[in-house]
């Protein structure tokens, strides 16, 4: 929340609360240290979000979907480190825990499977449920 406190209605907050002349109330507000870091985390978490929102777009997220995500994920957190380096460690602690999701769900064989068959499978049952939805009317 404070994030978006800050990046959408921060300035105004800001004016707001330094136009009342309140010490008490001018205490609260953060300072451009305590601004930058929250950009920082933004930064990384952002990535994180952007990818889960691409695989909720979909009706039905799969591995042949979610894989090519997760390297792109991998990918921009790991340029994202160079870039950020004070949060290395903790961009280094969600890509280990990444890392070790891809490599356990190429274990199964239902990731084989995915990765050629499950899509035009998909595309089967879609158009088969779209056909015995509309028959049904």
């Amino acid at each position: 929340m404070v994030i978006c406190i800050d990046f959408v209605i921060g300035k105004a907050i800001r004016a707001f609360i330094l136009d009342r002349d309140d010490p008490d109330l001018q205490r609260h507000l953060l300072r451009k240290d305590e601004i930058d870091i929250l950009r920082d985390i933004h930064q990384v978490l952002e990535i994180a979000h952007s990818t889960q929102e691409s695989l909720s777009a979909e009706l039905t997220p799969t591995l042949s979907m979610a894989m090519p995500l997760y390297e792109i994920l991998i990918e921009s957190w790991t340029v994202l480190k160079s870039t950020i380096p004070e949060l290395s460690h903790y961009i280094d602690v969600a890509l280990s825990k990444l890392k070790q999701y891809i490599k356990e769900g190429r274990k199964t064989r239902i990731y084989a499977l995915s990765m050629g068959k499950l899509p035009s499978l998909l595309k089967h049952c879609t158009n088969f449920i779209i056909f015995c939805t509309s028959s049904q009317s």
